[in-house]
C-alpha cells in the first residue's frame, strides 16, 4: 500500500492476496486519495484463487483505512462468486478502534465510490456502553462520501457495525447495504448495540440484511438493528431480517427493531421485514424512549411502514408497569403523511412478575391524535395474545393521561380509519419465520405498486396478502396462443386456476405491449378450486 500510494494509478489495478495470512503489517493500511483514480483505473484488492486470506492485527484506530481513495473495491471472493475469502479482524477491545475507516485526505478529500462485499469484518465485542467498537466506519470528520456498495458480507464482534455519521454540511450520499450477515448467534461475535447506525446520509438503501443483536442479552443501552438519526433523508429500509436485540436487566432501559429519529423532509419507507425476538422488561406504561418497540418513531414523520411482519415475545417488567408496542409514535413524531398498511403486528409479551395494572402489550402506541397522525392507515392485522393485550393506546405526553383502546373497533372509532384491518392469528410458521399459515389472511391487504414483492421477491397479488410474505395460493391464470387469426380477429384462449376464489375473467390485447383494449371472457366469471 505504502509504494502504490507513492504512485499515479494509470489503469485498471488489482492487488492478488497470495498469502493466508499478514503476521509483519503495520496498522492501519492506508489507501490514500490518487490522482489517476478514476471508474475506468480503479484498485481493487481480492484473494488469489483458492487462497483464504486474513488480514488481523491489534490496532487502535482500524485495519484498513480508505484515506481518500476513489473508485476502491474490496472484493473478499477467491472465484469470483459471492463466496466469503478474506477476513478483516482487529482484535483491540479499546474505544474507537475499527475494521475499516472511511475518511478524508487532508480533512478536505472524501473517499467516494467505494465497494466493500464478500468478506468477513470482526472486531471485539463489549457489553459497555462507553466502548464503542465499529466494523466499519465513516468518520464524521471531512466528507461528503458518496457512491457506497456494502454488500454481502458477514460484520460481526462490534459495538455498532455500520457507522455511516456525515456531518451537517457532508451529507453522505447514495449507499447501499445489502445481503450482509450484521452480527452472530455466537457470543463472542455479537453485535451488541446498533446494527446499522444512519447520521447526516441521503438516499440510503438497507435490503436484504440479516440484522442481528446480542441473541442471550447485553447490558448494552440503546440496542436497536437500524438507527435513522439526524437528517438522514430518502432512507429505504426492505427485506430485512432484524431480530435478536435484548436487554436483560430489569432496571428500565428498552430496545427496538428500527430507531427512526430524523425529520418529515422525504418519505422514510420500511417495508417487507420481518422483526422478532426484540425485548426488554423496559420503563413507563406509556409512550416512551425506554420500553420495547419493533418499530420506534422518536421524531419526525413522513414514514411509509408497509407490508412488515412484527412479533414481539418476551417479559415487560412488573415492577416498572412497562408496556410495549409493535409500532410507537414518540410525541416529537409531530411530521404529517404517516402510512400504516398492510402490516402484520403481533405482541405476545408478558410480564416479569404479576401482571401490572397499567402497563400493556399494544399493536400500537401514539402520543397525539390518532385521527391526525396518519395518512393512511389500514389493512392491517392487529392479533394482540400477550397478558391483558390491547389493540392501542393514546398517551398525553407530560400529563401522563392515557387512553387505551383494548379492542379494533374502538381503535377504528379512534383514528377514523383501518376499516379493513383484522384481528386474526397470523400462526407464524416458527418464532423465527414470520410467514403466516393461517389462510384466513390470504389476500386481506390492498396491493400497493411500489411494492410489488414480498419479503422473498415474490410477485405481490392483487389484492396482495398482509405481512411481509406472500403466502396463499393465489389464482392462477395462464393466457394460450390466440388462433383463427384473420386481419380483423382472432380467438384468444387462456386458463384459470380461481385458487378457491371469485376471478373475473378478461383478454387485454393491441398491437404493443401496452395492450389498450380489454375483452370479457367466457365465461366472464370463474369460480371453484
Amino acid at each position: 500500500a505504502i509504494d502504490l500510494n507513492a504512485k499515479w494509478i494509470g489503469g485498471p489495478v488489482t492487488l492478488i492476496l497470495d498469502d493466508p495470512a499478514y503476521p509483519s503489517e503495520y496498522f492501519p493500511i492506508f489507501f490514500k486519495n490518487n490522482p489517476g483514480s478514476s471508474a475506468t483505473n480503479t484498485l481493487t484488492i481480492k484473494p488469489n484463487s483458492g487462497n483464504n486470506a486474513v488480514i488481523s492485527g491489534t490496532s487502535n484506530l482500524s485495519i484498513i483505512e480508505l484515506q481518500g481513495i476513489d473508485y476502491f473495491i474490496l472484493d473478499g471472493s477467491n472465484n469470483g462468486s459471492g463466496s466469503k475469502n478474506l477476513t478483516i479482524q482487529n482484535t483491540n477491545n479499546t474505544s474507537g478502534t475499527t475494521g475499516i475507516q472511511v475518511s478524508s485526505f487532508g480533512g478536505t478529500n472524501p473517499a467516494t465510490n467505494l465497494t466493500i462485499k464478500n468478506s468477513v469484518i470482526q472486531c471485539t465485542p463489549v457489553h459497555s456502553s462507553i466502548v464503542s467498537i465499529v466494523g466499519i466506519k465513516f468518520s464524521n470528520v471531512g466528507g461528503p462520501y458518496t457512491n457506497i456498495k456494502i454488500h454481502n458480507n458477514t460484520i460481526k464482534g462490534d459495538f455498532d457495525a455500520i457507522s455511516l455519521t456525515g456531518n451537517a454540511t457532508n451529507i453522505i450520499n447514495n449507499v447501499e447495504i445489502t445481503n450482509n450477515i450484521i452480527g452472530s448467534e455466537n457470543s463472542s461475535e455479537y453485535i451488541t448495540r446498533i446494527g446499522i447506525n444512519l447520521q447526516y446520509t441521503n438516499n440510503v438503501l438497507i435490503r436484504g440484511n440479516d440484522i442481528m443483536g446480542p441473541v442471550e442479552g447485553s447490558l448494552n443501552t440503546g440496542q436497536t438493528g437500524v438507527y435513522v438519526g439526524t437528517l438522514s433523508t430518502n432512507t429505504t429500509i426492505q427485506r430485512n431480517k432484524i431480530h435478536g436485540f435484548v436487554r436483560t436487566a430489569d432496571d428500565g432501559w428498552g430496545v427496538s427493531g428500527i430507531w427512526y429519529a430524523s425529520d418529515a423532509s422525504t418519505v422514510t419507507e420500511i417495508s417487507n421485514n420481518q422483526l422478532y425476538d426484540i425485548h426488554s422488561p423496559g420503563i413507563n406504561p406509556g409512550v416512551g424512549q425506554n420500553i420495547t418497540y419493533g418499530i420506534f418513531v422518536r421524531s419526525g414523520g413522513n414514514l411509509h411502514i408497509l407490508h412488515n411482519s412484527i412479533s414481539l415475545t418476551g417479559q415487560m417488567s412488573s415492577s416498572y408497569d412497562a408496556s410495549s408496542a409493535c409500532i410507537g409514535f414518540y410525541y416529537q413524531a409531530t411530521g404529517n403523511n404517516n402510512k400504516i398498511v398492510n402490516n402484520i403486528l403481533r405482541n405476545s409479551m408478558t410480564f416479569t412478575g404479576a401482571p401490572s395494572i397499567y402497563g400493556h402489550p399494544y399493536g400500537i402506541m401514539v402520543s397525539t391524535d390518532p385521527a391526525t397522525l396518519f395518512t393512511q392507515i389500514d389493512f392491517n392485522d392487529y392479533f394482540i395474545d400477550g397478558t391483558n393485550g390491547y389493540i392501542a393506546q393514546q398517551y398525553t405526553n407530560g400529563y401522563g393521561t392515557i387512553v387505551d383502546y383494548p379492542t379494533l373497533a374502538s381503535w377504528q372509532a379512534a383514528n377514523l380509519q383501518d376499516s379493513h384491518s383484522v384481528t386474526i392469528d397470523p400462526m407464524f410458521t416458527a418464532p423465527a419465520n414470520l410467514l403466516p399459515t393461517n389462510s384466513a389472511l390470504n389476500n386481506l391487504g390492498i396491493y400497493l405498486p411500489g411494492v410489488a414483492v414480498d419479503f422473498t421477491n415474490t410477485p405481490r397479488s392483487n389484492p396482495a396478502d398482509i405481512g411481509a410474505f406472500e403466502f396463499g395460493a393465489d389464482p392462477f391464470v395462464l393466457t394460450l396462443t390466440a388462433n383463427s387469426i384473420t386481419s380483423n380477429s382472432a380467438i384468444i384462449t387462456g386458463s384459470a386456476n380461481p385458487a378457491g376464489s371469485t376471478v373475473n375473467a378478461y383478454f387485454d390485447y393491441g398491437l404493443t405491449s401496452t395492450y389498450g383494449t380489454s375483452v370479457t371472457a367466457t365465461p366472464a366469471v370463474v369460480t371453484g378450486s
